[in-house]
């Protein structure tokens, strides 16, 4: 998928095609295609965005018994989007916005909770 989502390596402008090809030669990828095309938004920073890891892993409690994990990750300030054209007008003055924010924010001993 990583390769999919990577912009053409020659004219390094990324092509819907490629991402949509992938997606229908994966079924198991629908969670994620949901993801990317749904209606919610673009996430306005790093604070305000839910988050979940990629992996599954096993933990084992204390009498021996293995449990399968995923982690997910709630903002408890709430998630926050903003509208396409919001999010280009801010993205195209300062593409690193929300980096800039989140760093701002623990140097202001602001943490993301």
């Amino acid at each position: 998928m990583v390769h999919a989502l990577k912009p053409n390596p020659k004219s390094h402008i990324q092509e819907n095609w490629r991402i949509l090809d992938f997606f229908s030669h994966h079924p198991e990828s629908l969670h994620m295609f949901t993801f990317l095309f749904d209606d919610v938004g673009v996430p306005l920073d790093y604070r305000h965005m839910d988050g979940s890891g990629v992996s599954t892993y096993t933990l084992i409690n204390k009498a021996g018994k293995a449990h399968y994990v995923k982690f997910h990750w709630r903002p408890t300030c709430g998630v926050k989007c903003l509208l396409e054209d919001e999010a280009v007008n801010i993205g195209g003055k300062n593409h690193s916005r929300a980096t800039k924010d989140l760093y701002d924010s623990i140097a202001a001993r602001s943490y993301p909770e």
